[in-house]
This record gives structure tokens, C-alpha cells and sequence, in this order.
């Protein structure tokens, strides 16, 4: 996966994972106020387990660069 690949997909995981939190937030709220009774709150196991999702795939395409830039400085290529 080439470096604008990665960070696509890693821009693209964040931005799925926090539009799919923000809804089921706004669902769970409409919930509350129109049933008038506090639910639990569901939507934090989105938020609680997409999170490392997310920063794992930062954190793997962040290693990918890295390992690729050590080896250009090694071989002393040049982009």
C-alpha cells in the first residue's frame, strides 16, 4: 500500500468511526428525550472499541512510513 493509500485509509477509518459514534450519540439521545427515560448508554462501546480500531491503523501505517523512510536514508535514495 503506497503512502497516500495508507493515509487515505487511515483518514477514512477515523472519519467512519466518528460519524458512526456521532449517530448512534444523536440516536440514543432522541431516545431519552422523546422516551423520557434514561437508557444506558449504548453508543460508548462504539466509542470505547472502534477507538483502538482507528488508532491501530494510524499507528500501522505510520510504521509503514517510517520503516520506508529508514530504508530510503539507508539505501540513500531520495524521493
Amino acid at each position: 500500500m503506497g503512502k497516500p493509500a495508507a493515509l487515505l485509509a487511515a483518514r477514512v477509518s477515523a472519519i467512519v468511526w466518528i460519524v458512526a459514534c456521532a449517530v448512534q450519540f444523536v440516536v440514543w439521545a432522541m431516545i431519552v428525550v422523546i422516551g423520557g427515560d434514561l437508557v444506558a448508554p449504548w453508543w460508548i462501546w462504539t466509542v470505547l472499541t472502534g477507538g483502538p480500531v482507528v488508532l491501530a491503523v494510524w499507528w500501522v501505517t505510520g510504521a509503514l512510513h517510517a520503516a520506508r523512510r529508514a530504508l530510503a536514508r539507508e539505501s540513500g535514495w531520495t524521493p
